[in-house]
């Protein structure tokens, strides 16, 4: 194996598979710097030709004995490059279609005869040749087949598709990231000299965290990792997790009765732009107010909190098994001081330290954000807000309704000049209107801009919302899923037993959701974890929307339940018991979603939020029961190749009697031009 590892030629290897684009070879950083990066990327089937081809020329064949068990390696291999963010792969996996009795070099001389013909192996020996076959399957993976490809290519995901994993060649990445890189030591980051930080490293509670780029369409993302162990043992931000609280106490707006104009804005750079002193000046307030809320003697007692979170759950039971930590609040600000104002990070192998903005990354890099912008708005903006306004923000993006033309465009005009004390400057290019304004002679996009069609002009997208500027009734915005793969946003289980651990999975969900166990078969897909994003109380509270828009959200969160279904069920293994067995299994797990979606309903409406904020629903059981059967019969007709015993079952139920006065009433919900997005969403 040695001589042939000599003998290989990557480099030639490398450059058949996985070119390299001419443009890169250009000298100009400033053009490779406006480049899509994405573009750039070796593509699963180059880099899984570039590996087998190594394999091929490296491993000998003798080792997989025949040409069978060579294939069914290799088929592995290319299943292993292919995963998704988070999905492994197990020994069982990569080694199902191997046939050990072939491999020479696992059986012993005593097992065959002077005619090389076999003779019986008992059971003992047999168990031990598969342990030595994994062991060997473990070092091809682990010490062969991961070092090459860390060795080659760089190994990321990205900001637009999520979990989807890219593959870059490491000299195409270098040159990508190398106007990203100058860019963050000259305006972001100072060098440090190794010595200095070597030499205070045992006096800082923090140690230093690493940078890492995250590619986007055009450009980078930097990311903090603050939570990779060092060599000296350290704590990073636990404390202030465990100090300070998640998010910032919410206000309740005032209420309107009417929209007029809306102004969606979102800040360049939020993280980045943060100055340490504005941050540490307000640590006196805000912060400091928020950490005095709990101090030593005054936690709420577990009895108290125990009747208050019950008036949301039925059949539930509390247990106190909370473990206190009781931490200096001096101790605390040093932390907080330590991490603002002394991050050291490293990049490549030089340390810097940050002399601007807050590590992205950081476990208080949102909360420290919205203290941030608290600031500003009480700073700011108060003047802009009257018994006719409303501002509205999560983290940086700002949301700002008013019924005066004239308030809007004064918030965009003091927007626009920006804020130097607070470093903040607003992105014209991400200004959404619903109104015609000019602004530095820019003419600013409006709703019908970047609706695509996909929803009406009057529909203001904020936040994952869709908020109606005539009757303020909210739908969610799933217009970013068009044009996507959903299947990029997944993360299918498919290690040995993929079926067991979606099963404790969804027990879990079911649990902490609406107090109910739910029993479910062991090829079962997530879809309770799909159905929860979209059914919060905002969507479901009919004092809120019209009856019919609170259809169209249940409608519209069954599908897409029923698209992430398909796509569960498709990256499973085939079930053994074959698909007679397959089809009453799937056929079971739809009818107890359904079952489940109502649950979750009422849970939603009942919680301590929906309760809080008045929220009701008047929608019926059977309601959504024969929106979820709809949902999923139009999805996977769309597949129906593989699906005709479940569309035959989902009819059955669709033209069943209890339903028919029902289908009739509903039929405006299902409308396909009240789901437009969903026609181009891929899958």
């Amino acid at each position: 194996m040695m001589k042939l590892h000599q003998k290989c030629n990557y480099q030639a290897l490398l450059d058949h598979y996985c070119p390299q684009e001419t443009m890169l070879s250009s000298e100009d950083t400033a053009a490779i710097g406006k480049l899509n990066h994405l573009r750039h990327h070796s593509n699963f089937h180059q880099v899984s030709g570039f590996v087998r081809a190594v394999v091929r020329r490296v491993i000998p064949h003798d080792i997989w004995g025949d040409s069978k068990n060579e294939d069914a390696a290799l088929k592995a291999l290319d299943k292993f490059i292919r995963l998704r963010r988070y999905e492994t792969l197990s020994l069982q996996n990569v080694s199902h279609g191997l046939k050990v009795s072939k491999m020479a070099w696992l059986e012993p001389p005593k097992y065959r005869d002077k005619d090389r013909t076999q003779i019986h192996t008992p059971p003992s020996d047999t168990e031990k040749r598969r342990e030595l076959l994994f062991e060997w399957l473990y070092w091809f993976f682990d010490g062969f087949i991961i070092s090459l490809i860390k060795t080659t290519f760089y190994v990321t995901e990205s900001a637009p598709h999520r979990n989807r994993v890219f593959y870059f060649r490491q000299d195409v990445w270098k040159r990508l990231t190398a106007p990203a890189f100058s860019r963050l030591s000259e305006t972001l980051l100072e060098p440090v000299a190794e010595e200095t930080v070597t030499e205070g490293l045992y006096e800082r509670a923090l140690g230093y965290s690493y940078v890492r780029l995250l590619p986007k369409e055009v450009g980078f993302r930097p990311i903090t990792n603050l939570r990779r162990k060092l060599l000296k043992k350290s704590v990073v931000a636990a404390p202030l997790n465990k100090a300070v609280p998640a998010q910032p106490p919410a206000q309740q707006p005032p209420q309107l009765q009417k929209l007029g104009s809306s102004i969606n804005s979102i800040l360049q750079n939020a993280f980045q732009v943060l100055n340490f002193e504005k941050v540490t000046d307000f640590e006196d307030g805000s912060l400091i107010e928020t950490l005095d809320s709990k101090t030593t003697g005054e936690f709420s007692q577990f009895s108290d909190l125990a009747q208050e979170l019950a008036q949301g759950f039925r059949n539930a039971i509390f247990v106190d098994q909370v473990a206190y930590n009781f931490e200096d609040r001096e101790k605390i600000l040093r932390l907080l001081q330590e991490h603002l104002c002394n991050n050291i990070v490293k990049l490549g192998k030089r340390f810097y330290r940050q002399i601007t903005g807050i590590p992205q990354g950081s476990i208080l890099s949102t909360l420290l954000c919205s203290f941030f912008y608290a600031d500003l708005e009480r700073t700011e903006l108060t003047h802009l807000l009257d018994d006719n306004s409303v501002l509205l923000r999560l983290v940086d993006d700002f949301l700002y309704i008013t019924t005066k033309r004239q308030n809007a465009v004064s918030f965009l005009e003091n927007m626009n000049k920006g804020h130097p004390s607070h470093g903040c400057f607003i992105n014209l290019d991400k200004t959404l209107t619903n109104f015609d304004v000019i602004v530095d002679g820019i003419k600013l996009r409006q709703v019908e801009d970047v609706s695509n069609g996909l929803h009406t002009p009057t529909e203001f997208p904020w936040c994952g919302l869709l908020i109606d500027t005539r009757t303020l009734s909210v739908k969610g915005d799933y217009t970013r899923l068009a044009d996507k793969y959903i299947s990029e946003s997944l993360t299918v289980n498919i290690t040995q037993n993929p079926g067991s651990g979606l099963q404790l999975k969804m027990f879990q969900l079911s649990l902490t959701s609406s107090g109910l166990s739910i029993e479910v078969s062991l090829l079962t897909p997530p879809t309770h974890r799909i159905l929860k994003p979209k059914c919060h109380a905002i969507f479901l509270d009919t004092s809120l929307n019209s009856t019919e828009t609170v259809l169209v959200n249940v409608y519209q969160n069954f599908y897409l339940c029923a698209i992430k279904f398909y796509l569960h069920v498709k990256g499973m293994p085939n079930c053994p018991a074959g698909p007679t067995h397959r089809d009453r299994l799937l056929i079971g797990v739809i009818a107890e979603t359904l079952r489940f979606a109502y649950i979750l309903i009422r849970s939603r409406v009942q919680s301590l939020a929906g309760v809080r904020n008045q929220c009701q629903c008047t929608l019926a059981s059977h309601q959504v029961t024969w929106l979820g059967l709809h949902a999923f019969s139009d999805v996977l007709r769309k597949k129906q190749t593989s699906y005709k015993n479940v569309l035959a079952w989902l009819d059955s139920e669709l033209t069943h009697p209890r339903f028919k006065r029902l289908s009739r009433s509903l039929e405006s919900v299902v409308n396909p031009n009240r789901c437009k997005v969903f026609a181009r969403v891929r899958y």
